[in-house]
């Protein structure tokens, strides 16, 4: 076709309202992707300060976590020793129960012998009695 009448003699071209296309899609292409990259470098930053500031929210409250958990296991030692301490004194006064029940036993023991001895008494000198002013008569 290069030797034909009427048209020219150079190789084909593509033609200007191609190449035209091109460049600005090029171009397009090329501010879209940096777009999509400073977009996205954008989403890293803000990420990375939600991570900061998440870091920082929980480690103050690991902290203060940690200090309630040392509170309370100082209170827990010191309800040890308060439970120990109870626990002493408790078993002091069951020790005291104990011997006082035992003496209210031996008393209650004692206070049956010395009315029974007591009843035999009294009959005895009502016997006597008797006797006495049945031989008087």
């Amino acid at each position: 076709m290069w030797g034909v009448p009427g048209f020219p003699e150079s190789p084909p071209t593509t033609p200007d309202s191609k190449l035209k296309r091109k460049a600005p899609d090029a171009n397009r292409d090329q501010e879209r992707k940096k777009e999509v990259d400073r977009a996205y470098r954008q989403r890293c930053r803000e990420k990375k300060i939600k991570n900061e500031e998440n870091l920082y929210v929980l480690t103050e409250e690991n902290n203060k976590l940690k200090r309630e958990n040392g509170d309370i296991k100082k209170e827990e030692e010191r309800l040890k020793e308060v439970v120990q301490t109870q626990n002493g004194f408790m078993k002091k006064l069951q020790d005291e129960f104990s011997q006082l029940k035992t003496q209210l036993d031996n008393q209650i023991t004692l206070v049956d012998v010395l009315s029974k001895e007591l009843k035999q008494i009294n009959l005895d000198l009502s016997n006597r009695k008797y006797y006495e002013s049945n031989a008087q008569l």
